[in-house]
């Protein structure tokens, strides 16, 4: 069917399928001349519904299950987390750089150095 539609001087015959009558309509316009019939087979289909692009749709019923693991989960990853300290207040603060001040003092002053 290609070669015979991309030949202009072609007098061949050709059949052309198509899906939907609207396809089917335009090449009526753009061919001329031609008859659109219904094709004799039984597993065509008439009224087709389009399909939005993207995605496919999930299951809902697995998108719930989905949904409770995911749950269960999170519940038992924080479970198992250490607490979190509370924030140091700055006499906290001052009072642990003493003691490291005062830590290596007292290691200089052992070793002599």
């Amino acid at each position: 069917m290609r070669r015979t539609l991309r030949d202009f001087e072609s007098s061949k015959h050709c059949d052309v399928y198509v899906f939907s009558k609207v396809q089917a309509e335009y090449l009526q316009k753009r061919l001329g001349g031609c008859k659109i019939m219904q094709a004799e087979k039984p597993n065509v289909v008439d009224n087709l519904t389009l399909q939005s692009a993207g995605r496919p749709k999930t299951i809902t019923n697995k998108n719930a299950a989905a949904k409770g693991y995911a749950k269960t989960y999170q519940t038992k990853v924080k479970a198992q987390k250490a607490p979190k300290k509370a924030p140091m207040t700055p006499k906290e603060r001052q009072a642990k750089r003493r003691a490291k001040l005062k830590a290596a003092n007292d290691q200089t002053k052992r070793t002599g150095t």
